[in-house]
């Protein structure tokens, strides 16, 4: 049985998870996908680098950066289907920050936050995001050093519907 299309010949998610429960009592399969990696040599101030780009029904597992320089503050950004998350930190060398997304009754928005403790974002969490189009790039806004620039995402794309 072939899955309904859009015009773009993609389905969205919500419309995958209404496939798979007319067609199979709703379990969809996400297929792991190789770590999306970077490590940027000597990065340029105020530089985006992308670390994932994909329209591919994505499922975020895990986000982390690092820089190996002192004193560096990063700034990264999450676009899901269009929507722009950001964050920012002043980052020590070598410390392995994981990515959290978060939401604050009092602001009405959304954000995203660094830590240096990931089971404080991962325990309670099966996944981190999902999208039609998932977009994660970081880059650091002050000049401390010309140390690596590193991150990566786990992440799965829609592979069936079971």
């Amino acid at each position: 049985m072939s899955r309904p299309m859009n015009n773009e010949n993609l389905m969205s998610l919500a419309d995958q998870v209404v496939w798979a429960i007319e067609t199979y009592g709703g379990k969809i399969m996400f297929e792991y996908q190789p770590p999306a990696v970077l490590n940027q040599a000597a990065p340029v101030q105020n530089t985006w680098y992308t670390i994932l780009d994909t329209t591919a029904n994505v499922r975020v597992y895990h986000i982390h950066v690092n820089i190996e320089d002192d004193d560096e503050t990063l700034e990264i950004r999450l676009t899901i289907d269009g929507e722009v998350l950001t964050g920012s930190n002043a980052c020590t060398h070598s410390v392995d920050y994981s990515i959290g997304y978060h939401c604050s009754a009092i602001t009405g928005t959304d954000f995203l936050e660094f830590d240096t403790v990931p089971t404080h974002f991962d325990k309670y969490r099966a996944f981190l995001c999902e999208g039609l189009s998932v977009k994660f790039e970081v880059r650091k806004t002050t000049a401390a050093g010309t140390g690596n620039l590193t991150g990566i995402v786990m992440y799965g794309v829609v592979a069936s519907a079971t």
